[in-house]
C-alpha cells in the first residue's frame, strides 16, 4: 500500500514540474514570438497592408494573453494564493479576460484570412473591402463586439461557497435584472 502511495506522491511531482517547466517555456517563448512579430509587422512596407493591420492586432492580443493567462496560471499553482476565491472583482476580471483575450485574437486572424480572400477576388467591389482604412474601421469593431460577446462572464460570475464560478440561481434569466442586461447585449451583438 506504501509504494502505491509513493508511486502517487512521484507522479503528482513529475506532473508538477512539468506543467511548471511548459509554462516557462510557453512564458519565455511566446513572448518572444510576439515581439518579433510586433518587429516584422510595424515595419514600414508591412504597414500598408490590410491583412498585416489585423495580424498586428492579433499579435497584441496574444501578447496579452501569454503575459495575464499564463504568468496568471503560474502565480496560482506556485503561491498559494486566494485571491480569486476572495475578491469578486478580480474572480469576474480574471475569467472575463481569460476568455475575451484568446478570443480576439482568433477573430483577428480570421479577418486577415477574410481580408486575402478579398484581396484575391475578381469582383472589385469586393476588392475594395481590403483596404486599410476599412481593416481600421473593422479591427475597431471587433474589439467593441468581441469585448461584448463576453459580457455575461463577469456578470454571473460570482464567489459561491468560497470559489469563483457561476452561482447557482444565476443563470438564464432566473435574475431579471441580469437576464435583461445579457438579452439586450445579445440583441446589440446581431445587429
Amino acid at each position: 500500500m506504501s509504494t502505491v502511495s509513493s508511486y502517487s506522491t512521484t507522479l503528482t511531482n513529475i506532473v508538477s514540474n512539468i506543467t511548471l517547466y511548459v509554462d516557462y517555456c510557453s512564458l519565455i517563448l511566446g513572448i518572444i514570438g510576439s515581439i518579433c512579430n510586433l518587429i516584422t509587422f510595424t515595419g514600414r512596407q508591412m504597414r500598408q497592408s490590410s491583412a498585416v493591420l489585423y495580424l498586428l492586432w492579433s499579435t497584441i492580443f496574444q501578447l496579452l494573453t501569454i503575459l495575464y493567462c499564463v504568468v496568471m496560471r503560474l502565480f496560482y499553482d506556485r503561491s498559494g494564493s486566494n485571491l480569486l476565491n476572495e475578491s469578486p472583482i478580480f474572480c469576474k476580471s480574471r475569467y472575463y479576460l481569460v476568455l475575451v483575450l484568446p478570443s480576439l485574437a482568433s477573430y483577428y486572424i480570421f479577418l486577415a484570412a477574410l481580408d486575402r480572400y478579398l484581396c484575391t477576388s475578381d469582383s472589385v467591389a469586393i476588392r475594395s473591402w481590403s483596404q486599410i482604412k476599412v481593416a481600421r474601421r473593422l479591427a475597431i469593431v471587433t474589439l467593441i463586439i468581441g469585448s461584448a460577446i463576453s459580457i455575461h462572464v463577469p456578470i454571473f460570475y460570482d464567489i459561491y461557497k468560497n470559489q469563483c464560478q457561476i452561482s447557482p440561481g444565476n443563470h438564464c434569466g432566473t435574475s431579471d435584472a441580469e437576464h435583461t442586461a445579457f438579452a439586450i447585449t445579445s440583441w446589440f451583438i446581431q445587429l
